[in-house]
């Protein structure tokens, strides 16, 4: 709404000065609002989106009796784990012990949304399968030179540190993405009631 953006603005003006004078022009103001609504309707579609995906993940591990492979599980987690560290700097302030001991706790934290990651990946995997969908070597070359204009590279030199494990891990997941696209379609066509006229 109108009322979003205008609070968003004003909250990215109080933290830039340099954008607070270039506010007070008209135009260049209006122009902001419109880059701010593209930008938030971009957001709340994107996290629509993955709220979408993770209902139909759950309605498919709830159909699925299997338990995932231990060491998957803990590689995920370590994974997972990482990148949790990585948005933690205080824990370097830490000492040992109390380091050792976060890293323990968030461990048991992330457990069980990595088995549940690696489940999914099992399950849509299967579905991929059963569904027969299929990425080409031009699909991951289209996705490649996307990733090269948001990174502001050139295709060539953006693909060059893009190794044959990284493509292949690049393909999983366009497929997976092409799979929930699919069970979505089919989450619509919902049989609707049969009104019998006498």
């Amino acid at each position: 709404t109108e009322e979003e953006v205008n609070r968003v603005l004003e909250e990215v003006l109080t933290h830039n000065p340099k954008l607070q004078i270039e506010a007070r022009d008209l135009k260049a103001r209006e122009n902001m609002k419109q880059s701010l609504r593209q930008r938030l309707e971009y957001q709340t579609q994107a996290i629509a989106g993955q709220e979408e995906d993770d209902r139909i993940v759950e309605q498919l591990l709830s159909r699925s009796k299997f338990a995932a492979p231990e060491s998957l599980v803990t590689e995920r987690a370590i994974e997972l784990l990482r990148r949790e560290l990585m948005n933690t700097p205080d824990i370097k302030t830490k000492n040992e012990a109390e380091q050792k001991k976060i890293t323990s706790e968030l461990f048991e934290k992330i457990k069980p949304r990595a088995e549940k990651e690696v489940k999914a990946s099992f399950v849509l995997a299967e579905v991929a399968k059963r569904e027969k969908v299929e990425v080409s070597e031009e699909d991951a070359d289209k996705r490649i030179e996307i990733m090269a204009k948001m990174a502001g590279k050139e295709k060539e030199e953006f693909a060059a540190g893009i190794n044959a494990e990284q493509r292949e891990e690049l393909k999983g997941q366009i497929r997976i993405e092409r799979t929930l696209t699919l069970l979505k379609k089919r989450s619509l066509l919902i049989k609707k009631p049969i009104i019998l006229k006498a």
